[in-house]
């Protein structure tokens, strides 16, 4: 179904669009960004006053790893949420888990810095599992030089 989303804040960083207008999305994408659009047939309209429209926000520094913070970011127009600091190893089991948890978001990881230095350090093979790589801040032993 066609949606136009009338009157909101229409933000893309891309295009270096900050304005008041409508948008229309037809298709699944967006068809059109102007001022009195028409509204579809058979469409739906979406009174957008006082909203912001925007394709999205990507957290780069999220430990957020289960469905009900997704969501909750989702709430705040999040649409991808990347752990790019603490991350999980092996990145492919990581990436395995999320897909079988069924996110809602948009989901990476970067390579666990911590697991990797107690798999050096303590011979303590990783685990793709947020909770476990979090224990190991506990653990001075992997900290050393």
């Amino acid at each position: 179904m066609d949606t136009l989303l009338r009157g909101g804040r229409v933000i893309d960083p891309k295009t270096e669009t900050d304005r008041i207008t409508d948008l229309l999305i037809a298709g699944g994408r967006v068809a059109a960004v102007g001022d009195g659009l028409t509204a579809p047939p058979d469409g739906e309209v979406i009174d957008a006053a006082g909203l912001i429209i925007g394709p999205g926000f990507v957290d780069l520094h999220s430990h957020v790893h289960s469905i009900a913070g997704h969501r909750l970011q989702a709430m705040d127009g999040v649409t991808t949420a990347l752990d790019l600091e603490a991350g999980l190893m092996p990145i492919a089991e990581a990436l395995a888990r999320a897909a079988a948890d069924g996110r809602p978001l948009n989901y990476g990881f970067s390579a666990s810095w911590s697991q990797a230095r107690a798999y050096a350090h303590l011979d303590r093979v990783p685990v793709a599992d947020f909770t476990a790589s979090m224990d190991l801040l506990g653990t001075p032993e992997w900290q050393r030089s």
